[in-house]
């Protein structure tokens, strides 16, 4: 079988391939986004209060195990950490 190598330059309009398919990429960027934007926006609250208070209760747990050790400090910091989380959590919410 014989094979030909053709080389050539073709002109393609880009700013009618854009004009053509630019809309259409722009609506589903921008749909993307919003559906990503309510994903976060519109968690619902009681789904954040229960991932806040499971996370102060966590941290207590852990600064209770490691009490009166080299680890009690930093668990401490993170026990304070997570428990203005939960402060956060409640004025975003406005409970």
């Amino acid at each position: 079988m014989k094979t030909v190598t053709v080389k050539a330059t073709i002109d393609l309009p880009i700013g009618a391939i854009a004009d053509a398919v630019g809309a259409e990429v722009c609506r589903t960027i921008i749909a993307a986004e919003r559906e990503q934007a309510q994903a976060i926006k519109y968690r619902p609250a009681h789904e954040a209060l229960k991932q806040a208070s499971a996370a102060v209760v966590q941290s207590l747990t852990a600064w209770e195990k490691v009490r009166h050790t080299v680890g009690e400090r930093a668990a401490f910091d993170k026990l304070i950490a997570t428990t203005r989380g939960l402060r956060t959590t409640l004025e975003t919410l406005k409970i």
